[in-house]
């Protein structure tokens, strides 16, 4: 099996609004957004956790598969967490 049939995804580093930094990008066709974990509950917490961005509402109304990707800030696990 040569590397590209191994592969499932890529990600980028971005940055949010306030200047932290996520990964954004695709794994086994699926867009989604990483973001760590910066205030554990206990040693099994994750160091990281992934998210499916959300879609903006014009992207919905359009039907488009191209999504613009949105960060909102609500999370009681990290400040920069989607949902």
């Amino acid at each position: 099996m040569n590397e590209s049939e191994k592969r499932i995804g890529a990600l980028w580093r971005h940055k949010t609004k306030n200047g932290a930094d996520y990964l954004r990008g695709e794994v086994n066709g699926e867009r989604v957004v990483v973001f760590e974990v910066k205030e554990k509950r206990n040693g099994n917490s994750p160091d990281y956790q992934v998210f499916k961005p959300l879609a903006t509402p014009t992207d919905k109304e359009n039907g488009e598969d191209k999504r613009k990707d949105k960060v909102e800030q609500n999370s009681k696990d990290t400040k920069d967490t989607p949902f």
